[in-house]
């Protein structure tokens, strides 16, 4: 296999895949069914329509927003005097939320005037007073954080007493799992995917207790299946190599002889799992949540 990286067009073609996996229309995928599973536990814990402010972290390209937005079932839930605010400690998605919400203005949809789009880092949010956020929200958000703890406190710290947190995390995935094929190369790398710390969340068990033991109370946890549609094996091994953004450091010593073999190590995996393109990737994703 080729084992060069790194071109533009590659990048491009990544993109579009990106665009496709994280497309929360998709009913089967991560933010479709994530989205699904978050806002179940909104209604049941703490409806829309008794919201005061929503704070929406990690948002990203901004699937959970909008989820909240979105349906048109609940656009009259959310009292009118209700803060929404939507934010990520990234500058790229948070230029990508102002251009989401911009063209839903554009296109009438009004209750997206009302989306505050910030720059703010979720481990701390100093610009959140104690006490004021009825509704947090973090899909997929703290699994990807190196110091989740701190930023499940500070969830907490800014929660009004009986506020609704809600997140959604990956636990164990096919495509999480694919950049192992690195360490049989190399055995002494190991990808953030299936470090230790990120096996800390693959089971409800354990992620109750990250909530519990933060203070949250009444926490519930429920586990669901995803997938994700791709065309080909080709496709799985660009969107890995090129889309993570830790195999890059993890390979960047690697001879192309030692990339081509992980990744012919992972096109066997990818044909003995899956026979025929095109396919689904499978995994595992959880929603957990609780109250102050």
């Amino acid at each position: 296999m080729d084992a060069k990286t790194g071109s533009g067009e590659n990048w491009s073609r990544v993109a579009e895949i990106f665009a496709r996996v994280a497309d929360e229309r998709d009913p089967l995928s991560p933010n479709g069914r994530g989205n699904k599973e978050m806002l179940d536990a909104v209604e049941a814990v703490l409806p829309l329509n008794q919201a005061t402010y929503i704070l929406d972290v990690g948002s990203g390209p901004g699937q959970v927003i909008k989820g909240v937005l979105g349906a048109e079932e609940q656009k009259p839930q959310i009292p009118k005097d209700a803060r929404v605010v939507a934010t990520d400690i990234a500058e790229s998605f948070v230029k990508m939320l102002k251009d989401t919400k911009q063209k839903n203005v554009d296109a009438g949809e009004d209750i997206w005037k009302r989306v505050e789009v910030t720059q703010w880092d979720a481990k701390d949010l100093v610009e959140v007073q104690d006490d004021s956020v009825s509704h947090l929200l973090a899909g997929y958000c703290y699994v990807a954080m190196k110091d989740e703890g701190r930023g499940i406190k500070e969830a907490l710290r800014v929660l009004k007493p009986g506020g609704c947190f809600v997140q959604s995390n990956l636990g164990d995935t096919e495509w999480g799992s694919l950049p192992d094929f690195v360490t049989q190369v190399r055995p002494e790398k190991q990808p953030h995917s299936t470090s230790e710390n990120a096996k800390g969340w693959w089971t409800t068990e354990k992620v109750k207790k990250k909530l519990v033991d933060a203070g949250f109370k009444n926490v519930q946890a429920k586990e669901f299946p995803v997938s994700m549609h791709m065309n080909s094996y080709e496709e799985v091994i660009l969107f890995v190599w090129e889309g993570f953004p830790y195999m890059k450091p993890l390979t960047e010593d690697m001879s192309a002889a030692e990339v081509a073999q992980a990744k012919d190590l992972t096109l066997k995996y990818l044909k003995e799992r899956h026979p025929a393109e095109p396919f689904r990737l499978e995994g595992t994703g959880m929603v957990a949540w609780g109250t102050k």
